[in-house]
């Protein structure tokens, strides 16, 4: 006999026909049934995480994402924000970032005094439960998350692992170019000069007008003793008029050097 669906159902109506939906592999009526769960209560943790599942299912990652920190943004209680601190965490352990996992994890931890795994990277397999999960997608949230981790890292001196972490930002995210600068800083550090070189080279190659590059190339060449490229470069940077007074603090030193009035 067919199943009769009146039209008084619950929010918890709606989330057991989605599961339902979603485990027969009819995504489009299960997110259907998820949007007016949320409809009858916006607030929802639950219905919302179950969205974002569905969405990350489907490659749909951009709202799976907008969908996760809609969510967030309702400031929702500590519970359900540890639900999906958890998800995030997951899908970190998955795409071998421990450290950008250990960030959510560690809230939790703190939260209900346990004691995280000394290595995150093992304890990937051990959080599968076989269940669905967040897909973290990378967007520009994504992005200035590992940016904020990157700077935590240099501060803590792991320098090697920054400049890994700032691989993962595309090249097409407005994250670049301070995930570019995070780079040569840890290479400056390091005394890689001639790796500070080479990647300025690349990085002005596909972004030809970052100011904050030029002035870590400028500073390689002359760390070098290679006078006249650090010159070229230097002149390429007092050529332009500056107005932003990060702008000026960062090239005021060379403005001096080079005998040139900036302002």
């Amino acid at each position: 006999m067919a199943q009769i669906i009146g039209f008084n159902l619950s929010k918890e109506d709606y989330l057991n026909l989605a599961d339902k939906a979603f485990k027969d592999g009819e995504t489009e009526k299960s997110i259907s049934y998820l949007d007016k769960a949320l409809s009858i209560d916006e607030r929802s943790a639950e219905a919302s995480i179950a969205l974002a599942i569905v969405y990350a299912s489907l490659g749909a990652f951009e709202i799976s994402n907008a969908t996760l920190f809609k969510a967030l943004a309702k400031h929702p209680c500590a519970d359900d924000r540890d639900r999906i601190f958890y998800q995030l965490a997951l899908n970190f352990l998955d795409v071998n970032l421990p450290d950008v996992a250990e960030y959510y994890l560690r809230d939790i931890a703190d939260a209900y005094d346990l004691q995280l795994p000394e290595d995150m990277g093992e304890a990937a397999s051990d959080a599968q439960d076989g269940g669905f999960r967040v897909i973290y997608p990378k967007g520009e949230d994504y992005y200035e998350m590992l940016i904020s981790k990157a700077y935590e890292l240099v501060r803590e001196r792991k320098l090697d692992e920054a400049i890994a972490l700032m691989d993962e930002v595309d090249p097409r995210s407005k994250s670049k170019a301070a995930a570019n600068h995070i780079v040569l800083v840890c290479l400056m550090i390091k005394n890689d000069i001639d790796s500070v070189i080479a990647n300025a080279q690349k990085m002005l190659a596909e972004d030809g007008d970052n100011l904050a590059v030029k002035c870590s190339l400028a500073t390689a060449y002359l760390a070098e003793d290679k006078i006249a490229e650090s010159y070229a470069v230097l002149d390429q940077i007092l050529e332009k008029d500056y107005t932003n007074m990060d702008e000026i603090l960062m090239i005021l030193p060379f403005g001096l050097k080079h005998q040139k009035i900036i302002l």
